[in-house]
This record gives structure tokens, sequence and C-alpha cells, in this order.
């Protein structure tokens, strides 16, 4: 994780003072559908691509959700001529980073590599892509990960929390479903589901290809004709979006054995296409969304951090989006303490169990 944010900054710092003067980049439709975005950027030697698949966790069927998760988990667990272990040692030894990770709206794979090693790169993304074989070992792993993620997680009051407020503010909605599924939906899906799910919607009239890097926009269309040339568009079930039901006011306490409160307070956000999108982004990161913090400043003049929420707007998605504003004992307004935190649901610790002083706690003066 870390590798890969620290390349993107090298990227973004190599390329700026050129990045004025360049466009920002071309779109093709390419033969089999797929939309083509290549960004050109000499002057690093790398290349960034990431494709995004317009399907995600949203379609999975209810009695199987986390179908779109397992099979992006697996798409890198071994091909038609790769095992698990000789793909990851070939991606090791050319030094590139491939990734699959599945979302409600959409599936993206990420490829980070040298320009020097594009086409054996380029062959790798292909065959994770187009031939993937969903060993029966590696599902049976796979899903028993996920599964004991799940039971861990349920320990976890922040992320009980979190789960309780998705599903009572979108009840019967894509959006208040675990995207990994529940223990009850993952033992339902078999490896015939993981290879129809695949043929069904990894189509390049599915995808967007986003190029940048040193590498220029006929290169790209070479590779991709080269290593795709067996990739072919085919239709789409059709998918519609259900409204997110209009809600009341409510207040939800779930008890859970735990010395410290978890709340969760918030509403639909609004869609991206409304005019006031990037906006309220902005207004997200100015309150600490982005994890930026802000300064307040003390009776002697000296600045001292405030802390800030960690999330206002945690996402803002194609039609309506989640908008939450967690609560936090020690957050504290300038100057004063913050009396009584606001009507909300969430996890409350063990009742008549005295919480411990903490130095934190104390009100910015």
């Amino acid at each position: 994780m870390t590798r890969h944010l620290l390349i993107g900054l090298m990227l973004i710092l190599g390329l700026a003072s050129s990045l004025s003067a360049a466009p920002l980049g071309t779109r093709t439709v390419l033969d089999n559908g797929a939309t083509l975005l290549v960004a050109e950027r000499p002057g690093l030697p790398m290349v960034v691509l990431s494709m995004v698949l317009k399907t995600g966790a949203a379609v999975d069927p209810q009695a199987k959700q986390g179908l779109a998760n397992l099979t992006a988990a697996l798409l890198t667990r071994g091909t038609k001529s790769y095992s698990t272990q000789a793909l990851a040692e070939e991606l090791d030894f050319l030094g590139t980073s491939l990734s699959v990770d599945a979302g409600n709206d959409a599936t993206t794979i990420s490829l980070t590599t040298l320009t020097k090693n594009l086409d054996r790169s380029f062959a790798l993304l292909a065959e994770v892509i187009l031939s993937p074989s969903f060993p029966q070992d590696e599902f049976e792993r796979i899903r028993k990960e996920i599964e004991g993620r799940l039971h861990s997680n349920e320990e976890d009051p922040g992320w009980v929390a979190g789960k309780a407020f998705r599903q009572h503010l979108y009840p019967q909605h894509p959006y208040g479903r675990l995207i990994s599924g529940q223990t009850e939906t993952l033992a339902r899906i078999t490896p015939d589901d993981i290879k129809q799910f695949h043929a069904t919607y990894y189509r390049p009239n599915n995808a967007i290809i986003a190029v940048a890097g040193e590498i220029t926009q006929d290169r790209t269309g070479s590779l991709l004709a080269s290593h795709f040339a067996d990739w072919k568009a085919a239709d789409l079930p059709d998918f519609s979006w259900p409204d997110p039901p209009e809600r009341e006011a409510q207040r939800v306490n779930l008890d859970k054995e735990v010395t410290q409160a978890n709340i969760r307070i918030g509403h639909s956000g609004i869609a991206r296409s409304h005019p006031d999108y990037y906006a309220v982004l902005i207004m997200n990161h100015i309150l600490g969304g982005g994890g930026l913090a802000r300064d307040s400043w003390t009776a002697s003049g000296k600045s001292k951090a405030m802390p800030t929420p960690s999330a206002v707007i945690s996402r803002l998605a194609s039609i309506q989006g989640l908008s939450r504003l967690p609560y936090k004992p020690r957050m504290r307004a300038p100057g004063r303490p913050l009396r009584k935190p606001w009507p909300s649901f969430g996890t409350s610790g063990k009742k008549g169990q005295p919480k411990k002083k903490s130095r934190r706690q104390k009100p910015i003066s």
C-alpha cells in the first residue's frame, strides 16, 4: 500500500511541471466497446493503468451477497498458465503491482509497472482478466478468509455500528448490504456462480480503461490489440438502481459489552450529478473528511491541532450516497467542550461502567 502511494506521488511530482502545458488526455472508444483514456506523461519511466468495470456488489443476488467481491478476490489466484504462486513471483520479478477490488458500484483492476516491462505486464493483465482458472482450493480458502474477517468484525463496535447504520438508512437497497456478503450468503456461492459472474460482467463494453505515464496513445492501442484480441463484447443484463426509501429520523441502540461508545449520525447524500457535488466534496475536506487537521489557537497564541471528524461524507455515489458524521467523545469545539452528543444510533458500552478519564478529553483553552 505504502509503495503504491509513493509511486503515485512520484508520478504526480515528476510530471507536475509539464501538466499545465499538456492536454489532460485523449478519449477513444475501441472496436470491442471499451472506453480508453490515455494521458501521455513522459519523464518518469512508469505507467499506471486503472480498468473500471461498471459492475459491483450492487448486482449480487440477494441470496448470494458477496459474489462480486469473491470473484474479484479470485482473479489473481491462478490462471490457465499460472498458479497463484507463479503469478505472484512473475509480478514480483517485474516489479509490477496488480490488484482487483470490488465496490458497490464498480470493480477496479489496477496495474502499475515500469515502462520497460509494459509488454510482459500487459500479458499478465490479460491473463488475469481473460483466463482466470478459479481453482477449487483457492475458492474455499478465500471464502473462509472472508468469513473469518466477518466473524472478527462482529467484535468491533465501530464496524457493527457502521453496518447497522447502512442497513437502517438503506433497507432493501444495495447500499444497505455488505460488499463482502454475509456468512450465510457466502455459503450459497459456488465456483460455477463465480465463473458465470465473470463471463457475464467482465466484458470490454462494460469497461473504462485509463492509462497514464510514459506511454503513447499508439503504444497503448498496440498493447491492447496484441494482448486483448480475444476479449469480445457481449450483452449485459439490465440493471436499474432502486430509489432509496424516504426515511424519518430514528434512533437505534445496540448494546455491546464494550467500554467505548461508537455513534453514527447521518442521512442520504446528494447525487453525484448534483451541481453542488464538488462544493460538498471540498466542504468534506475542510471539515476533516480528507484526513486534514485544522488548527485552533489557544489564549497564549500557540497553535494546537484540533481533532476533527474522521469523515463527513463517506460516500457520494452515482445515485445517492451516504453522509455520516461519527461522534467521538474527545472532539471539542474551539474553546469549550462539546456538551451533548446529537441523537443518533450506535453501540454503547456496558451500562453502569465508569469511563476512564483521559488527558485528551480536556477542552481546548
